[in-house]
């Protein structure tokens, strides 16, 4: 499957009530990764957003967000005795570098204290 197909697939799941009751909400939540790194990243890549305090903590939010979701499309792949493919493999390494570059490494250094220096 290609990943635009599966993301319109599992985007499509979200709407159905018969997901939430079911493991097809492991698949359902792998599609909600796309939409909050769009989100992060409007919250990330805009300077004056990047310097507020209550946009950091909803940063914060949502790579563990997305974090927990790529762990469930991880348990599902094993539910399911599937094999992700290339793409998947890129997908999440990409978002994984975006996140680890915004959370550990763009972290702004702790400003000096008074008199230490």
């Amino acid at each position: 499957m290609k990943g635009w197909e599966c993301a319109t697939v599992t985007l499509a799941a979200i709407i159905r009530a018969e997901t939430w009751r079911s493991s097809a909400i492991l698949a359902a939540l792998s599609g909600l990764i796309n939409p909050l790194m769009l989100l992060f990243l409007l919250f990330s890549l805009t300077p004056s957003l990047r310097r507020s305090r209550a946009l950091s903590i909803v940063r914060r939010v949502l790579a563990i967000l997305m974090l927990l979701f790529m762990v469930a499309t991880w348990v599902l792949f094993r539910l399911m005795h599937l094999t992700p493919v290339i793409g998947h493999v890129l997908w999440i390494a990409g978002a994984l570098i975006i996140l680890a570059a915004d959370l550990w490494i763009g972290r702004p250094a702790a400003p000096a204290e008074a008199g230490i220096s």
